[in-house]
């Protein structure tokens, strides 16, 4: 049977659970092998880090289409759309390409039926109509985001020529291990021979296992703070650049942290590495005008200006930290309010510890529509911790009405922030909700 709608096709997708659990990549194999292999000659930058490949990719992609170059993009999650995660020039797939690519998996998973083998999961086709997206496609490049880890994600069936690590830190310990060391491990396995390799802010032992991997696959290492730079100008949203015989003064950053001055140098890096193999033109104004207009959502997004709220989807350790040097170098003298909810897969203990330490005026506690949103007696239990001390906290299951509250009531923006965070899938529901008022 055909899929005959997009709601269909997203009904259809969202059944695929896989009711036997597997490792390695043999059936994303066997399913591009139906397909007649379209992602091997596809030219590839994969993206992996635990934070910061969404910002990365954003970056990069404004920097290929400044120089004439037609982009696909595979990111995940989506915000607002499904479609978000496959657009070709910042354009997000239509439903008439996406039906029909739907209609592709349904048929390999039909076929696989019918052969008694197991067929692909959820997981693995959201990875298939992005390679059979970009095959359609045939664009210059192909930026391909991964979803978890690296060396056992469904995208690394792709044989990327660069391979781009932005940063690690501990999250998914299930999948990716308990330390560093084994999260970096995992993170080097997009590395392919003879490739280049773009490393973010990274040290110690995390470095050494990534230097050490491509090491032998005899690939190219340039590493941020070693073979490139990326240099603040005060608190501004400005930074010079260097790497090789490249040196830009006072380059614009759109997007805002001073992470985010890493995430523009290590795209940087890896577009200057990318054009000069192909031998292809580097244009400074064209640069400069990307890294000033390039826009990600959901990541230190001013979503409303009187009062002012800000969205953050700072869903780990890592991503709370950043969070924490954002607020305290941009927002100073702010009172802020924060709109906090997560999942259970992760350690909210920790978290809210982290977040306590911003110091807010109050903290709201909520949960999300998700089988694994954290409940409001599961943040009970966690605050029972004397050692987690906020100067108000607020347990409710109705954040529009905080969110109404706050947009009703007088609150200068020169004085208040708003700030939702937490788990990108409710940092997307209140973006939708927001937008929609």
């Amino acid at each position: 049977m055909t899929l005959a709608t997009i709601k269909q096709g997203m009904e259809w997708l969202y059944q695929q659970t896989a009711n036997h659990p597997r490792l390695g990549l043999d059936a994303m194999h066997q399913a591009l092998d139906y397909f007649n292999n379209p992602h091997l000659n596809l030219p590839v930058i994969h993206i992996t880090g635990t934070n910061g490949k969404g910002s990365t990719t954003a970056f990069l992609s404004e920097l290929f289409l400044a120089h004439d170059q037609k982009v696909v993009t595979l990111t995940s999650p989506h915000i607002m759309s499904f479609n978000e995660r496959y657009q070709v020039n910042n354009q997000n797939i239509d439903d008439e390409t996406l039906l029909m690519l739907l209609n592709k998996a349904k048929e390999y998973n039909d076929y696989c039926l019918k052969k008694n083998q197991i067929p692909l999961s959820t997981y693995e086709i959201i990875t298939l109509l992005g390679i059979l997206f970009a095959a359609h496609i045939q664009p210059d490049v192909f930026i391909a985001e991964v979803g978890i880890g690296g060396l056992l994600d469904t995208t690394n069936v792709l044989n990327a020529q660069v391979a781009v690590i932005t940063t690690i830190g501990l999250d998914h310990g299930d999948k990716l291990g308990d330390t560093l060391q084994e999260v970096a491990y995992q993170k080097a396995g997009i590395i392919k021979p003879s490739s280049q390799v773009v490393v973010g802010n990274i040290q110690g032992t995390p470095l050494s296992v990534i230097q050490q991997y491509a090491i032998s696959k005899e690939a190219i290492v340039y590493k941020l703070d070693d073979d490139f730079y990326a240099t603040p100008i005060g608190q501004r949203m400005q930074w010079d650049y260097t790497f090789k015989n490249w040196y830009f003064k006072n380059l614009p950053c759109s997007l805002l942290g001073r992470h985010q001055i890493d995430n523009a140098g290590v795209a940087l890096t890896t577009f200057i590495a990318w054009m000069e193999s192909r031998q292809q033109r580097i244009d400074e104004t064209a640069i400069r005008h990307s890294l000033a207009t390039t826009h990600w959502m959901a990541r230190m997004e001013k979503i409303n200006d009187q009062p002012l709220i800000y969205l953050d989807g700072a869903h780990n350790a890592a991503g709370i930290q950043t969070l924490s040097d954002t607020l305290a170098n941009y927002f100073p003298n702010k009172q802020v309010t924060l709109l906090f909810a997560g999942l259970d897969t992760k350690n909210q203990a920790e978290h809210l510890h982290l977040l306590a330490q911003l110091n807010p005026q109050s903290i709201y506690l909520t949960t999300l529509n998700h089988p694994y949103a954290m409940t409001l007696e599961q943040f009970e239990e966690i605050l029972k911790d004397e050692t987690i001390k906020f100067k108000k906290v607020h347990l409710t299951k109705d954040w529009q009405a905080v969110i109404d509250d706050y947009l009703l009531n007088a609150h200068p923006a020169e004085d208040h922030l708003l700030l939702v965070t937490g788990s990108l899938y409710f940092v997307s529901d209140v973006r939708s909700y927001l937008t929609k008022k």
